[in-house]
């Protein structure tokens, strides 16, 4: 019931009775789901740390009640940043995507955010979590995306089994004929870029997006069928791929709804071979209704398959966006409490953001993800040589079984078959592999993007030995197995490239998945639908065995892509990260410090540190915050000790102390920093970023970045050492990162770290 009740039809059902049958449980017994309401909007800093480290990190340092953290040194570590990277050149839309920037916390500040009530999971087994559902569940979910991928996909290739019927019917030669090929696989990958993000907005979700693309699908082929003129059926044919197209661009992103980062690569590898399967088996399933009914009938098979995947997901498939999830249990909660406060995360979020925003972030991030990021560029490069090969086969494989080995055209289909079996040999290989290794590395904590790439490596020699294969053993002196045989090492290597890129993309981009799998499924289908208009010109000036031996060589050079990003491809990102976090950090100070009191406070203030009537800071809570808590920020004192000498006259009468929260995020690593703020009148002196805290010698030692200007950093340096009796810990001038820094440790065991960029 609870599966029908998340399905569509479900869906439509409630909407129909006002709700009421299929009620969820959180309308039965709201009362019961208070525990899934929280005033914390994000995580902060300590709290976001330990969420990251507890599974990551066994050498976490230890806070009372916390659990595990970070030390600021190993957070901002090589392998930290690279493994939680932030792409390098999409600053802008990065922060249109969530209220970081100064413009959204200005809208932020007319908000009653200790007000807002903020709908979230069940602690960490919740079952509406599909992280949390039960393995049948994921399972047959993820067999429906599959379904509806392999129906989709399988539109491409079935239009070629009547390519030459095409040509007869509307007097076209064939390489206009086959612009059917061509025109479906150009739309299905530009589609993305404008349905699939729809299925990122929590209102409507990826469920409702898969089936009424699905349904247009349908429709549209009918237009295909009926089409009186060329014109027409081109038409269609584009339409019907670029409707059909969500799933193809977003289907991994579905499977990283439910499945964790450990089993991802599992769910990956079925949803690559059920892509694969449906060009490979399209020219067997329309190659005999082709040959005895017609062009037309292939269409028809298409129109009866998308129409029983229809039914089949209509009643089936449930919801796995959790933002989505979360949206519509806000929505059923806020009237069933009556209380209008309660909202997620992703609609505070969506309210700061204007249409201009969302669109330049759904719209154009793709593309800058693509064309700035030089991994994403090259492997998309290559997945996409991967596909404009795969359609290269539906020139080839007519040209040396129907001409050379005089197969009928339904019978051509059959040698697909070769392809197909390459496939499972590849995916049961793949997996072996997850198992034995992938699994392992995850456990120990050595799972990082690289990791992902030695099963690209070996995949990458496969296809040059597929395209030789093939090219010199298609005679008719050679028996017609050999070239069979040849094509399956397309599929193995193929299928290899195809996971352990796509898992290693998804990987180095864990925050932008989506993007990174639309941007990819743009650059496959426009070289996928590229190659095809020029294959047949090729194969017959340079004849079959030098037109696959002229696609093998392209594909030997590509070859040194998934080794040298093995070697070094961590170093790639990490250089870029760096660069850029040091950027934004420069930037999100330079904004704090040059705008007076900063409008940062309202977009987190759990913490508030005002100087009490004797002049002595003192920490106060403002939601009630725990005595333990406050104790370990209590290293706030120290600032009262210390800052006062940036300033040489009265600063401690006309010092006021804040705690603020300054948003960092690296990759997968949102970082909610508390900042204390001292203020001389209407001006930011300094600011003292808070990035761990934990127990030693049984007093409070916390890790403190106080960011001040260079000149003022030196005359700083000359004041601890001749006035203040501190110890001098470190002195580093890091050109790497270009800052100068020095570590104290002051008479109560508190450890600050003063740092100035070099180039100020």
């Amino acid at each position: 019931m609870d599966n029908f009740r998340e399905s569509f039809v479900g869906q439509l059902l409630r909407l129909v009775t006002r709700r009421r049958i299929l009620r969820y449980p959180d309308e039965i017994h709201p009362q019961h789901y208070k525990r899934a309401i929280t005033t914390d909007r994000t995580l902060t800093g300590i709290e976001s740390l330990t969420r990251w480290t507890t599974t990551r990190n066994s050498n976490a340092l230890e806070i009372d009640g916390q659990g595990p953290t970070l030390p600021l040194q190993q957070a901002l570590s090589d392998r930290s940043i690279a493994r939680n990277a932030l792409p390098s050149d999409i600053q802008n839309e990065a922060e249109t995507a969530a209220p970081r920037n100064e413009m959204e916390l200005n809208k932020l500040e007319t908000q009653p955010d200790l007000e807002t009530k903020i709908v979230t999971w069940i602690g960490g087994n919740d079952p509406a979590n599909p992280q949390n559902w039960s393995l049948f569940k994921k399972c047959a979910t993820t067999g429906q995306v599959c379904f509806l991928t392999f129906s989709v996909y399988i539109g491409s290739a079935i239009y070629t089994a009547g390519v030459v019927d095409i040509e007869h019917h509307f007097g076209i030669s064939q390489v206009v004929a086959v612009l059917g090929l061509t025109v479906f696989v150009l739309g299905y990958g530009i589609g993305p870029m404008f349905i699939a993000p729809f299925a990122e907005a929590p209102p409507i979700g990826r469920s409702p997006v898969y089936i009424l693309s699905v349904f247009c699908f349908i429709l549209l082929n009918f237009g295909v069928v009926y089409a009186s003129n060329l014109g027409m059926l081109l038409a269609f044919r584009f339409l019907t791929g670029f409707v059909g197209s969500p799933v193809l661009a977003t289907g991994g992103a579905s499977m990283a709804d439910m499945w964790s980062e450990k089993k991802r690569g599992y769910a990956i590898g079925v949803w690559g071979i059920f892509a694969v399967c449906g060009p490979v088996l399209g020219p067997l399933v329309g190659g005999f209704a082709a040959e005895f009914k017609g062009w037309k009938w292939p269409i028809w098979e298409l129109i009866w398959l998308n129409t029983f995947c229809f039914v089949l997901l209509a009643f089936c498939l449930p919801e796995t966006s959790s933002a989505t999830i979360l949206y519509h249990r806000a929505q059923r909660l806020r009237k069933s409490l009556d209380d209008p406060s309660l909202k997620t995360e992703a609609e505070i979020e969506a309210g700061s953001m204007s249409k201009a925003d969302i669109a330049r972030a759904a719209l154009w991030l793709p593309f800058k993800l693509t064309f700035k990021e030089p991994i994403l560029l090259v492997t998309d490069l290559y997945l996409g040589l991967v596909y404009a090969i795969l359609y290269c086969w539906f020139e080839a494989f007519p040209r040396a079984f129907i001409g050379i080995y005089h197969f009928t055209l339904g019978t051509s289909g059959l040698a697909y078959l070769g392809i197909l079996i390459g496939a499972l040999i590849a995916v049961g290989s793949y997996f072996a592999y997850i198992y034995f290794v992938h699994e392992k590395q995850y456990e120990a904590g050595t799972l990082t993007p690289e990791a992902r790439l030695p099963p690209a490596i070996a995949g990458a020699f496969c296809l040059p030995i597929c395209l030789f294969w093939f090219a010199w053993t298609a005679k008719e002196s050679i028996h017609w197995i050999a070239p069979i045989i040849g094509s399956s090492f397309f599929s193995i290597g193929g299928l290899l490239l195809f996971n352990a890129i796509l898992n290693y993309q998804g990987d180095a981009y864990p925050n932008y998945i989506g993007s990174v799998y639309a941007g990819n499924d743009l650059a496959r289908s426009c070289m996928g639908a590229a190659f095809p208009v020029f294959a047949g010109a090729m194969f017959g000036n340079l004849g079959l065995d030098w037109g696959c031996s002229l696609l093998g060589f392209l594909s030997v050079a590509f070859i040194p892509i998934p080794i040298a990003l093995y070697f070094f491809g961590q170093r790639i990102r990490t250089s870029r990260q760096k660069a850029k976090l040091r950027f934004s950090i420069q930037q999100k100070l330079s904004s704090t410090l040059s705008s007076g009191f900063p409008s940062i406070h309202t977009f987190h203030s759990d913490f508030r540190l005002h100087p009490d009537p004797e002049g002595n800071p003192a920490l106060m809570a403002s939601n009630q915050q725990s005595a333990e808590t406050s104790r370990h920020l209590s290293l706030t004192k120290t600032a009262h000790k210390i800052i006062p000498h940036l300033n040489c006259k009265d600063v401690e009468k006309t010092a006021a102390f804040y705690v603020d929260y300054l948003h960092f995020e690296l990759g997968g690593l949102h970082l909610d920093v508390p900042m204390v703020s001292v203020f001389m009148g209407a001006k930011a002196e300094a600011n003292i970023y808070i990035f761990g805290d934990h127990k030693e010698r049984a007093v409070s030692v916390a890790t403190v970045m106080v960011g001040l200007g260079k000149s003022a950093l030196e005359q700083y340096y000359h004041l601890l050492v001749e006035e203040n009796n501190v110890e001098i810990v470190d002195d580093i001038a890091d050109r790497e990162w270009g800052f100068r820094q020095f570590n104290v440790k002051d008479l109560d065991g508190n450890i600050i770290q003063f740092w100035a960029f070099l180039d100020e």
